[in-house]
């Protein structure tokens, strides 16, 4: 399928991991890096990849209500990014209560991402098999 892959990574690059090598407590959590570059251009449900943007450069789309709801879901993938990010700033808050809120909706971006994942493979897997989403050439 022009290289593109299915890849659930679970955002892990918004997540924060101990870094033994500082001194201060503070200082010592740091933002886990991006995937590869070469796994987020091929990978359809990365954030930080050009894959989904890059999908209509291959195929067309015969149902333009499919495209629509690709993008939809993209933009919902972008929106869990940005809001796992913010929650995963808070995540070490002393307070052990809205420690325990924080993971509660930390688990709730997760699974919204896996169900909005596994939309987007079975809208493009349908596509492709029902013939809907054409490749180009």
């Amino acid at each position: 399928m022009h290289n593109f892959i299915f890849h659930k990574c679970g955002m892990r690059h918004e997540e924060f991991s101990f870094s033994a090598d500082s001194q201060d407590f503070n200082s010592s959590w740091k933002r886990n890096v991006l995937c590869p570059a070469e796994i987020r251009a091929k990978n359809i449900y990365c954030t930080h990849g050009t894959a989904l943007l890059r999908f209509g450069d291959f195929f067309q789309f015969q149902n333009s209500g499919l495209k629509s709801l690709l993008i939809e879901l993209q933009n919902q993938l972008f929106l869990l990014d940005h809001r796992k990010g913010e929650l995963e700033k808070y995540v070490f808050e002393t307070d052990i209560e809205i420690q325990e809120q924080l993971k509660q909706e930390l688990r709730t971006v997760d699974y919204d991402y896996g169900k909005i994942c596994d939309q987007i493979k079975s809208i493009v897997v349908r596509g492709i098999f029902f013939e809907e989403i054409v490749p180009l050439g």
